[in-house]
């Protein structure tokens, strides 16, 4: 799959509640949920195509990306369907929904990011 065929892949939506916004990804993998689960958990496999995460990787653990500083707390883990954690970074907090679901060509991944309306939004919101 070369660059534009990914990009075109991913369904992407925002919406905007009080006080808040939604970013939304969803992309549909030829793969297993727990493969993808794995991808996008597994430190070692997060790494390369991420950047690398040390912490305490469970359920009320605290994470750390080392690449970028973001750090947060896992509140949810429901292998291989649902990951929610916050999002700290420069002083604003956030969080951060992954939901897998079967799809007829593999798995689904949904990604929802629920930000402040802040200065930060403000800055890089994209649209």
């Amino acid at each position: 799959m070369n660059v534009a065929q990914q990009i075109n892949a991913v369904l992407r939506r925002i919406a905007h509640g009080d006080g808040e916004h939604t970013v939304a990804l969803e992309q549909t993998f030829a793969t297993t949920a727990d493969d993808l689960w794995h991808a996008c958990t597994d430190p070692e496999r997060l790494a390369r195509w991420f950047e690398p995460v040390e912490g305490d990787l469970v359920e009320g653990g605290r994470y750390k990306l080392t690449g970028s500083g973001t750090e947060g707390t896992i509140g949810r883990c429901e292998p291989p369907h649902a990951l929610r954690i916050t999002w700290e970074y420069g002083g604003d907090v956030s969080s951060v929904e992954v939901d897998l679901t079967p799809a007829d060509e593999g798995t689904t991944l949904t990604l929802r990011h629920v930000v402040p309306d802040n200065e930060h939004w403000t800055t890089y919101r994209g649209e």
